[in-house]
């Protein structure tokens, strides 16, 4: 364990230490080592003991014998009592997940409190071995996973620490017996209702009569799909950065990309946008990607839309909106702005990243109103000599669905006058023969373009 320790660099000298003592031999091992060294690594520490409740009379005495444990070691101990039961009922998921998720919570509470009386760094140890690196690997592989699951239990994640990785439960129970350590067996590990406990009783011992060195296997397995995978992390996160386009990522760049670092890039893309990146899901994608367009359903509300080079996020289509337009400036919904006023002011100067355009006042019928586009609307772009409909428009253009609800269509009482975009229509555009002219100009986004 020390060698560990030193390699991993798991320690340092004036952390404060929290050992999670359930009393079964794992962590009665783990508390006794480091006991033992903890004059030499400069630490201080502190158990903590989470009862679950579910083992009635038998969680009591685990709790009775952690803590004569630490009172005779001389180890100051912290007990929490959670109704694991009642809570995994509760929040609708298995007793085993729940019990861990509360003892984790219980261990993150207790370092708070540390580090607000004593100031100094707090870490948690558990007891984990190679055993339950083993275990974990192989419940990864059942469950399906890509490298990240082969990585088995770190030996380091954010504060919590495993200074007994690289020990077997053989080991430990060995150093429990010739120290003359007493400890508890939890009755549920017995049972092969819990997956875990399947592997360890039914599917280990089949491996290690395969492969005695089995643990050692799975531990170099382990250590190699690290290394890996945190490569693979950084060359993923390159790849997306020059995949980007605007607000999407461009299909070519993805298209281009190895398989394995194209569904990375996925993933993390999809994570961006609030979604759960299943494999399943991330490979239906993938397929898209390479078709080059579709529209895929992730969850929920959240679409993604293929199309013109890119794939982006669809968004819902805009609600209904209708503005009339008063001097000066008119804000639409979502914050893009139509500035409108007389001939004479130079919107172009002021505004040049804004789309400008004229129409003849004596040409407009009543008064002019910004709305979204509507079924069968029909334009008539003024230069061009044809009338289209707005969806032939927007196809030809190659806008994608999903911003065809923030174009503003402009009319009168007599119908469309302009798209904003598209210039206005042929009916009412400013000309040589314009007495008055009204000048109108689109920006996007506030003044970003």
């Amino acid at each position: 364990m020390k060698e560990t320790v030193k390699r991993e660099h798991l320690l340092s000298p004036g952390d404060q230490l929290i050992v999670a003592l359930s009393g079964g031999a794992d962590s009665c091992a783990l508390l006794s080592c480091l006991l033992i060294l903890e004059q030499e690594l400069g630490i201080s520490l502190v158990a903590c003991h989470v009862n679950h409740l579910l083992r009635g009379e038998e969680a009591e005495e685990d709790e009775a014998a952690v803590k004569a444990l630490c009172k005779a070691w001389g180890v100051p101990l912290r007990c929490f009592r959670r109704d694991v039961g009642a809570l995994a009922k509760e929040q609708g998921m298995g007793e085993e997940e729940c019990g861990r998720q509360e003892r984790y919570a219980c261990f993150e509470a207790l370092a708070g409190e540390l580090e607000r009386e004593g100031g100094a760094p707090v870490k948690i140890a558990t007891a984990h071995t190679g055993n339950d690196n083993a275990e974990t690997l192989l419940l990864h592989v059942v469950r399906g996973c890509g490298l990240a699951g082969l990585r088995g239990i770190p030996y380091r994640r954010g504060r919590v620490v495993r200074p007994l990785l690289d020990c077997t439960r053989l080991q430990v129970e060995e150093y429990c017996r010739d120290r003359g350590i007493a400890w508890r067996e939890d009755s549920t590990n017995a049972s092969t209702r819990y997956a875990r406990n399947a592997l360890r009783l039914e599917v280990l011992p089949r491996l290690e009569k395969l492969n005695p060195a089995f643990l050692d296997s799975a531990a170099r397995l382990g250590r190699i799909a690290r290394r890996e995978e945190e490569f693979l992390a950084g060359e993923s996160l390159r790849a997306l950065a020059e995949c980007r386009a605007g607000e999407g990522l461009a299909l070519a760049g993805l298209q281009g990309l190895h398989p394995a670092l194209r569904l990375r890039v996925l993933a993390l893309w999809v994570a961006e946008q609030g979604g759960e990146a299943e494999t399943e899901a991330l490979e239906r994608l993938e397929a898209l990607v390479m078709q080059g367009r579709g529209r895929m359903q992730w969850d929920g509300a959240l679409r993604f839309l293929l199309c013109g080079g890119r794939i982006t996020r669809e968004r819902a289509e805009e609600p209904p909106f209708s503005l009339v337009l008063r001097p000066g400036e008119n804000r639409l919904p979502w914050g893009d702005v139509i500035f409108f006023g007389q001939e004479g002011e130079n919107f172009g100067k002021m505004l040049p990243r804004g789309f400008f355009f004229q129409v003849d006042c004596d040409k407009i019928e009543g008064s002019i109103v910004a709305r979204q586009r509507r079924a069968g609307d029909r334009f008539s772009p003024a230069g061009r000599g044809v009338t289209k409909t707005l969806k032939k428009i927007f196809n030809e253009a190659k806008i994608e669905p999903y911003n065809r609800g923030r174009i503003p269509v402009l009319e009168d009482d007599a119908g469309i006058i302009a798209v904003l975009g598209f210039g206005p229509d042929a009916r009412v555009a400013a000309g040589p023969q314009t007495k008055r002219a009204a000048c109108l100009c689109f920006l996007r986004h506030f003044g970003e373009g």
